[in-house]
């Protein structure tokens, strides 16, 4: 979970040195958060081989998709890194990945709601 939290948090401070204009910054943090991201897809997986919900699985392709969009991204602006323009689709491609780790917060909070409260060890049920 926390590993899916770092990939979010670093993709949105991408976006963030964006708007202020570092966009050398924006890259590096771009290039750093990819391994990130492939953990955290990694992660979903075996997640979802485990538990084999819809959930999980969703959840899974998701961050698939996050991992490839944030590769995508990081492909097309590293060379140009030196540069002060963003490629239109680099950004887009960022865009694109935000709101794929947006619906797998989405799924994740609905699999939690639908699981129920946790259950305490020794607690009466």
């Amino acid at each position: 979970m926390r590993t899916r939290l770092l990939a979010g948090a670093l993709l949105v401070a991408v976006s963030l040195l964006d708007l202020v204009g570092a966009h050398g910054a924006a890259a590096l943090v771009l290039v750093a958060a990819v391994p990130v991201a492939a953990g955290a897809a990694l992660l979903s997986l075996g997640s979802a081989l485990d538990r084999g919900s819809g959930f999980d699985w969703t959840r899974a392709w998701l961050g698939g998709a996050a991992l490839l969009l944030g590769l995508l991204a990081a492909m097309l602006r590293t060379p140009l890194a030196s540069s002060d323009a963003v490629p239109p689709l680099a950004a887009s491609a960022l865009t694109a990945c935000l709101v794929v780790l947006a619906l797998q917060l989405v799924v994740g909070i609905a699999a939690a709601l639908r699981s129920g409260p946790p259950q305490v060890a020794g607690a009466p049920a």
